[in-house]
C-alpha cells in the first residue's frame, strides 16, 4: 500500500469514527411526534412491513411528497427493527435501528464528500477536514437525528453520489466516461425519488464543472442538458404533489427580500451554530413585519459582490459559495412551499448545501501549509462535535425536543402544541389522579400558548378542546372543536390528515347534551370521509332515533 493510499484510508476511518462518536447518543433515542408517527412509528404500511404496504408507497404520495425510495428504505429497516411485542404505545418498531441507519448514511455521505473534495482540491488532508466539517457541523444534526429526516439524508446520499460520478466523468479518460455518466444519471433519479429537493443536482454540477473542472461551456451544456430536462419534470411533479395550498402568498416584490433574510439567517447559523431548533418561526407574514427584513438582503449581496470580484483569482471559493446557494435555493422563499406554514428556514434544508462550506474550508487549507491552520481547524471540529452531540441529545424524546423548541422560539405554536400533546398522552396513562390533573393542566397551558402564538392553528384548538372536555368544560370544548374545523378549511390539505375525527368528537360531545340535530350533521360530515366506519353509523342511527323521539308530540 503506497503512502497516499494509506493516508486516504486513515482519513476515511477518522471520518467514520468521528461521525459515530458524535451521534452515538442517538442510539438510545426514541421516535418523536414530529412526523415520525405518520412516516414510520405508526405507519400501517410498515407495521408490519408487507409487499402490499411497499406497493402503496410506490403508488401514492404522502404529505405532498412522492418519495418511494425513502419509504422503501424505511420498509427494509422495519424488517430488522420489528419487535415481537409492542411497547406501551403499541409501537412494534425499534427506533434504535432507524437511528443507526440515519447515522450510517450520514457517515457514508461524509465519505462521498471526501471523494468529491479530493478530486477538486488534490490534497487529502484538506479534503478530509472539509468532509469532517460536513459530517460534524451542528446544522446537520436535525436531518441525522430526526428519523423522518432520512428523506433528506438518503436523498443526500444519491445527490452526492451523482455529483461524484459526474466529476469522475468530467475528469477521467474517455474509455470510462460513459459508465460514470450513466451512474450519475441513475443516482440523480434515485435522489429525486428519495426527496424532490435532489432536483438541484444539475445546478451543483454546473457550478463544479465551470469553476473547478473548467471545461468549455459547450461541453458542459451538452453534458447537462438531459439532467436539466429531468429537473424540469421533477419540479412540475413536486408542484403537483405539494401545491402549498393554504400557505399565505407573498407579493412578488417581497420574495427577493425573503430570500435575502433566509440567506442571512443561514450564514449566521453557519458561523455561530447555537440555539438550533426544528421551528424558527420565520414565516413570511412574521418576517415581513420586522425592521431587519428590509436590510438583511444587504449581507448576502455584499458577499456576492466580493465573490464576483475574485471569481477569476479564486474560482473554487466562488464555487463553494455557489454550491451553498444553489443547494438551498428551492426553499429560500422564491416560491411558496408547505413548510412555510411554520417557517421558511429549517436546518435540514441545508443538508446537501453543506458541501459548499466543506469545499471552502478545504480550499482555505490548500492555501497554507502551516501547522497552526490545521490546528485551528482541528479545534473547530472538536467544538462542532461537542455542539452536535449536545444538539443530538435534544432528540431523545418529545419532552426534550419540544422543550428546547419553545425555549429557542417562545412563539413556536407547533412546539407548544406538540409539547402539550406529550403531556396529554402521558396524563392518559397516569394512575395517580393528582399526577393526571397536573399533566392535564400543563397540557392545557401548552395548547393555550399555541393558540396565543397562532390563533389560526387548528391542531391547538382541537387538542385544547379534548383537554377542556376531560375537565368537564364541555361547552367550551364544543366551541373549540368547531373553531378547529372551520380553521381546517384554510389549512394546506397535506397538513389536514385525519381532521375528520374532529366531526366524530364533536358529535359525541353534542349527544349527551341533547343537541341531536347538530350531532347528526357532525356524524354525516364524518361519514363523508369514512363511510365504512361502523361505530359512527351506529351512533348516527341512535342520534336520529333520539331526535325523532324528542320531536314527536306526546300522547295522553
Amino acid at each position: 500500500m503506497n503512502p497516499r493510499t494509506s493516508q486516504s484510508l486513515l482519513i476515511r476511518l477518522l471520518i467514520v469514527a468521528a461521525t459515530f462518536i458524535t451521534f452515538f447518543g442517538l442510539f438510545s433515542a426514541d421516535f418523536t411526534s414530529w412526523d415520525d408517527p405518520f412516516t414510520t412509528a405508526e405507519n400501517p404500511h410498515l407495521n408490519p412491513p408487507t409487499l402490499s404496504g411497499l406497493g402503496y408507497h410506490w403508488r401514492h404520495s404522502e404529505y405532498g411528497l412522492y418519495i418511494p425510495i425513502t419509504y422503501t428504505g424505511w420498509w427494509l429497516i422495519a424488517h430488522v427493527a420489528h419487535l415481537n411485542q409492542p411497547d406501551a404505545r403499541g409501537i412494534t418498531l425499534n427506533p434504535a435501528i432507524f437511528h443507526l441507519a440515519n447515522v450510517s448514511l450520514h457517515a457514508l455521505n461524509a465519505l462521498i464528500v471526501f471523494g468529491i473534495l479530493r478530486r477538486i482540491l488534490k490534497r487529502d488532508w484538506a479534503a478530509g477536514i472539509g468532509a469532517l466539517v460536513f459530517a460534524l457541523h451542528p446544522i446537520q444534526v436535525e436531518a441525522v437525528s430526526w428519523i423522518s429526516g432520512m428523506k433528506d439524508v438518503l436523498s443526500g446520499t444519491f445527490s452526492l453520489a451523482a455529483v461524484w460520478a459526474y466529476l469522475v466523468f468530467a475528469t477521467t479518460e474517455p474509455s470510462r466516461r460513459r459508465l460514470f455518466y450513466a451512474l450519475g444519471i441513475l443516482f440523480f433519479i434515485l435522489g429525486i425519488l428519495s426527496k424532490p429537493s435532489a432536483m438541484i443536482v444539475p445546478g451543483l454540477l454546473l457550478v463544479i464543472d465551470y469553476f473547478c473542472v473548467r471545461r468549455p461551456i459547450r461541453s458542459i451544456a451538452l453534458a447537462l442538458a438531459p439532467w436539466f430536462a429531468i429537473t424540469v419534470l421533477a419540479a412540475l411533479s413536486a408542484k403537483f404533489f405539494q401545491p402549498a395550498i393554504g400557505v399565505i402568498s407573498v407579493p412578488i416584490w417581497a420574495r427577493p427580500l425573503i430570500v435575502g433574510d433566509s440567506l442571512s439567517f443561514y450564514l449566521y447559523k453557519l458561523l455561530l451554530p447555537i440555539s438550533l431548533g426544528i421551528d424558527y418561526g420565520r414565516r413570511p407574514q412574521v418576517v415581513m413585519h420586522q425592521p431587519w427584513f428590509y436590510i438583511a438582503w444587504l449581507i448576502p449581496l455584499a458577499i456576492a459582490l466580493l465573490l464576483w470580484r475574485v471569481r477569476r483569482s479564486r474560482p473554487i471559493l466562488v464555487a463553494a459559495a455557489c454550491l451553498f446557494f444553489v443547494a438551498a435555493s428551492p426553499t429560500l422563499g422564491w416560491t411558496r412551499f408547505l413548510f412555510q406554514y411554520f417557517s421558511t428556514v429549517a436546518d435540514h434544508y441545508l443538508y446537501v448545501a453543506m458541501l459548499g462550506p466543506a469545499l471552502a474550508v478545504g480550499w482555505l487549507l490548500t492555501r497554507t501549509r502551516t501547522q497552526w491552520a490545521y490546528g485551528l481547524c482541528s479545534a473547530l471540529l472538536v467544538a462542532y462535535g461537542v455542539l452536535s452531540a449536545l444538539q443530538a441529545s435534544t432528540w431523545k424524546s418529545d419532552e426534550t425536543l419540544f422543550t428546547q423548541t419553545v425555549a429557542n422560539n417562545p412563539k413556536s405554536f407547533a412546539g407548544y402544541n406538540n409539547l402539550g400533546h406529550m403531556y396529554y398522552t402521558v396524563a392518559q396513562q397516569a394512575s395517580d389522579p393528582r399526577e393526571r390533573d397536573s399533566l392535564l393542566k400543563s397540557a392545557a397551558e401548552c395548547f393555550h400558548q399555541s393558540i396565543v402564538s397562532n390563533p389560526e392553528y387548528p391542531d391547538a384548538h382541537f387538542n385544547f378542546a379534548l383537554t377542556l372536555a376531560l375537565h368537564g368544560d364541555v361547552e367550551d370544548a364544543i366551541n373549540e372543536i368547531k373553531e378547529s374545523l372551520e380553521l381546517r378549511k384554510k389549512m394546506p390539505p397535506e397538513l389536514n390528515r385525519g381532521f375528520e375525527r374532529g366531526y366524530l368528537n364533536l358529535a359525541q360531545m353534542l349527544m349527551p347534551r341533547g343537541r341531536y340535530a347538530e350531532a347528526i350533521e357532525a356524524y354525516r360530515e364524518f361519514l363523508k370521509y369514512q363511510p365504512n366506519n361502523q361505530q359512527a353509523k351506529e351512533e348516527l342511527a341512535q342520534a336520529i332515533e333520539e331526535e325523532r323521539s324528542a320531536t314527536q308530540p306526546t300522547t295522553r
